[in-house]
């Protein structure tokens, strides 16, 4: 039920949201994020990110594994010269 409760909050957001596991796999995806890319939550549950999203943001060297291996939050980040903004 917990999660039910955390996936109708995010679903409730007006941005695109997504998570995934220490391995990279999707665990969610909101609504916002489905209308956008145009995929269903079905499709990608599951899948390895670097697979759905085709981006480098799912990398090892990403802001998400950086948040995975630290436990800190990123606030902002600037993917071209691919260096933490504080």
């Amino acid at each position: 039920m917990e999660n039910n409760i955390k996936d109708n909050i995010l679903d409730s957001l007006a941005e695109a949201v997504f998570t995934v596991d220490k391995e990279f796999k999707v665990t969610f995806i909101n609504n916002v994020a489905e209308k956008i890319l145009g995929i269903k939550r079905e499709e990608v549950i599951g899948n390895y990110c670097k697979n759905v999203f085709q981006s480098e943001l799912c990398s090892v060297t990403s802001p998400i594994a950086s948040v995975l291996k630290t436990g800190k939050s990123i606030l902002r980040w600037n993917p071209l010269c691919r260096v933490k903004m504080e």
